[in-house]
C-alpha cells in the first residue's frame, strides 16, 4: 500500500513538530542547581569543624584543636579498605556537621 505524497508530508510535519517540542521542553526546564561540597573549607586557612582519625586502632572524631577524641566508634580501622585507613591515620577534615554526619554513617553503617 503507497501513501498519497500529501499523507508523506503530513507525517514528516508531524514528525518535526513532535522533535522541535521536545527540544524547546528540554531547553526550557531549569539547570539543575550544582552540587555543592559542603565539607569544602570556606575561605583561606578554613578551621575544619573536626577531624575523622584513629585511637587505639579505632575511629574516633577530634575537634579542630584536640589531641584526645571528642567520640571514639566501634569501627576498627583494619576491616577497612587500606586507602581508607591510611586517610583516617593522617586525619580527615571535615568542616560542616552534616558532613561529618554522612561520613560517620560511611564508617558506621
Amino acid at each position: 500500500m503507497r501513501l498519497h505524497p500529501l499523507w508523506k508530508r503530513l507525517y514528516g510535519v508531524v514528525l518535526l513538530l513532535a522533535v522541535v517540542s521536545g527540544v524547546v521542553v528540554a531547553l526550557s526546564r531549569p539547570a539543575a542547581p550544582a552540587d555543592t561540597d559542603e565539607n569544602a573549607p570556606v575561605g583561606n586557612g578554613a578551621e575544619p569543624f573536626a577531624v575523622v582519625g584513629t585511637w587505639d586502632g579505632q575511629l574516633a572524631v577530634f575537634s579542630s584543636q584536640g589531641d584526645t577524641p571528642t567520640a571514639v566508634y566501634d569501627v576498627f580501622i583494619t576491616s577497612l579498605p587500606v586507602t581508607e585507613q591510611e586517610a583516617l591515620r593522617a586525619g580527615i577534615p571535615v568542616y560542616s556537621a552534616a558532613a561529618l554526619q554522612r561520613l560517620l554513617e560511611d564508617y558506621t553503617g
